[in-house]
């Protein structure tokens, strides 16, 4: 959605990507390290922020470092 600018879409799936994190930490709590489950938090956090302001550039970035938190959490 980011690379189209197709920003209204790409807030909803950010707004359900957040969502859908906070149920995941929770359970995760006790097999990732505290700080992980924070840093994949703060880039969910970021990513809102670049998408509200419009910033593909950003957004793009803070997508993937997301994904590199989220490939590394509980390794």
């Amino acid at each position: 959605n980011v690379k189209e600018g197709q920003w209204e879409e790409a807030d909803r799936n950010t707004d359900s990507l957040s969502k859908a994190w906070k149920k995941v930490a929770h359970r995760m709590q006790f097999s990732a390290e505290k700080n992980e489950i924070e840093d994949f938090t703060t880039c969910i956090a970021r990513l809102r922020g670049a998408i509200q302001m419009q910033d593909k550039s950003n957004a793009i970035i803070e997508l993937y470092e997301a994904y590199e938190h989220w490939v590394d959490i509980g390794k």
